[in-house]
């Protein structure tokens, strides 16, 4: 509903005294904004047109004392006009007299409302809320969604689909997410759900001027707090030198996201990942207070653990997606280190893939094996585990979806044991057509490893989708992936780096549909039970909902001290 303008000067005076409290507590609050050095003309139109105009009355206040003391009259006379025109006002109908008043009555109504407003500020007292006939209450269309940021290493990636289908499910819960990446992912293969998230990306690059500028906002509004900031997050990064280039990458972006994510209003940082994504979130909190969260998944705990604990206990809480990486940090810090995590696995959502019986109608036996070409992945044991089915005279085609920096290493492995015409490599595929491949096939193996440099899985959500969609699966007994399938339940799970146990696995499945159609059975019922999208993002919902209530509770807490504290003054 359109706007009402108000009707009498009481209206006016509490109109009046309401835009002055509430603009000028949001100034304060953004007060970042009057910084010339950053926002240039803008600060000093905001300045003079939103701050100085409104504390001209303060002005005023000693030309009205000199008048009151030498006419000691005048001032009662005033007193008494405003008290009638106040009153009297509704009831006046001719024009000609109506509009004499509007133009005495108006102005002085309207200064007596800002010094209300003012004094409302000082005081601490809470904006009065206007509501003129036939006005509604509040707007529509008007927004209370808590406002949270997501942060993460790369978006939109397409190995990290349980980062995009998170913050979907955050979304279908009620929260508005923005989401500020520390590098933008641009991969020809892109998630149909991606295009839905894109408005709401933040990014920018690791350096330019808006970077600067805003680096040198935060020295000048608060030095000590920004160098103290710099100092903490260098510190949890020294000596490894991947974290510190890192982090000298990172930090200058972070400061640029901080104030963003103030200009936004974020109540709430999540980040993706315990190594930069976490170091950033830590460090934009020490800027502005907004409290932060993480969950750690695998690579980014398992191969360094430097800065973990900081990052840890200045958190307000932390998440990690399996048991096996609870009892690794545990054994890392001690016990302590867990009083603030919850466990909390990753997720598939289910309304997205159907369950489909293993249908056993060709003598081809199909193996499909969705992974990043990479080293942790252990694709030149499903290799060698293909050419001892060869040898054993089994019919079969394995398929590989993914990229990765070790193609022409594994292609060369294929054609050097003479498997070419057994293996197809489609590359990096959408999420769709992985679906797809995976109704097609007859069993979805991950060989996973223990790469060189610490690397191992987290619990891989391909598993958990194959699973979801009525395939055995086969893979190591490794990390957290026992958590996700119990070999001779869902699947089976071989000794890492093991090609020939890998084989017989896989031989075993060949010639045992009934067994595949068990395990297909079981393994959708373990997925809905403990890796349901919905069910567990709730969980986290409710973990950084519970932050934001607790800030605003501060924030109220803090309001009240003050406003105590200028009373007893």
């Amino acid at each position: 509903m359109v706007d009402l303008p108000s009707r009498t000067l009481a209206h006016e005076f509490a109109r009046r005294r309401r835009i002055v409290s509430t603009s000028l507590r949001g100034i304060w609050r953004m007060r970042v904004l009057l910084n010339p050095l950053a926002y240039h003309g803008y600060a000093l139109r905001l300045l003079l047109n939103k701050v100085m105009r409104r504390l001209m009355p303060l002005g005023l206040l000693p030309l009205a004392a000199a008048i009151a003391l030498s006419l000691p009259g005048t001032s009662a006379a005033l007193a008494l006009v405003t008290v009638l025109l106040l009153n009297a006002y509704p009831c006046l109908q001719r024009p000609a007299i109506r509009y004499l008043i509007d133009r005495l009555a108006y102005p002085l109504v309207g200064l007596v409302g800002t010094l209300g407003g003012l004094l409302d500020l000082a005081t601490g007292r809470a904006p009065t809320h206007w509501n003129p006939r036939g006005q509604a209450t509040a707007p529509a269309d008007r927004d209370d969604r808590p406002r949270i940021a997501y942060s993460m290493s790369r978006f939109p990636k397409v190995t990290e689909t349980f980062v995009l289908y998170e913050i979907l499910e955050m979304e279908r819960a009620g929260i508005d997410v923005s989401i500020f990446p520390l590098l933008l992912e641009r991969e020809n293969t892109r998630h149909p759900e991606v295009m839905q998230l894109m408005p709401k990306v933040h990014f920018a690059p690791f350096l330019n001027f808006a970077i600067l500028r805003a680096n040198l906002c935060w020295l000048t509004a608060s030095p000590v707090r920004f160098l103290r900031a710099w100092t903490d997050a260098l510190r949890s990064a020294w000596p490894n030198r991947n974290f510190l280039l890192g982090a000298l990458g990172v930090l200058p972006k972070a400061a640029w996201y901080a104030r963003q994510m103030q200009t936004l209003q974020i109540a709430h940082l999540h980040a993706h990942f315990a190594t930069h994504p976490a170091l950033a979130a830590r460090f934009i909190h020490a800027l502005t207070g907004i409290p932060y969260s993480f969950t750690a998944h695998g690579h980014d705990i398992h191969i360094s653990l430097r800065g973990f604990d900081a990052k840890a206990r200045d958190a307000r809480f932390w998440v990690t997606i399996s048991r096996y990486n609870l009892d690794l940090l545990a054994q890392a810090f001690g016990p302590a280190i867990l009083a603030k995590a919850h466990l909390i696995h990753c997720g598939i959502d289910l309304t997205r893939i159907t369950w489909q019986a293993p249908q056993r109608t060709r003598e081809m036996f199909d193996i499909l094996c969705v992974a990043s070409l990479k080293e942790v992945k252990g694709h030149r044991y499903l290799v060698e585990a293909c050419a001892e089915l060869q040898r054993n005279g089994i019919a079969f085609h394995c398929h590989l979806i993914g990229d990765g920096p070790l193609r022409g290493e594994i292609e060369a492995h294929i054609a050097q044991v003479g498997l070419c015409e057994n293996f197809t490599l489609h590359g990096q595929q959408p999420q769709p057509r992985v679906l797809q491949a995976m109704q097609a096939c007859d069993v979805v193996v991950l060989p996973s490893i223990l790469a060189s440099r610490g690397d191992r899985e987290g619990i891989p959500v391909c598993l958990m989708e194959a699973m979801a969609s009525g395939r055995p699966v086969v893979s190591s007994r490794l990390s957290g992936i026992p958590e996700l399938v119990t070999s001779g339940r869902e699947g089976i799970l071989v000794p890492q780096k093991d090609a020939k146990a890998l084989a017989a696995a896989l031989f075993q499945l060949a010639g045992n549909p009934g067994l595949c159609r068990r395990m297909a059975l079981a393994g959708r019922a373990k997925v809905e039970r403990e890796f349901d999208l919905a069910t567990n993002a709730a969980q986290l919902a409710a973990l950084i909902s519970g932050s934001v209530q607790n800030r605003d509770a501060q924030d109220m807490q803090a309001q009240g001290s003050a406003r105590n504290s200028r009373k007893a003054l």
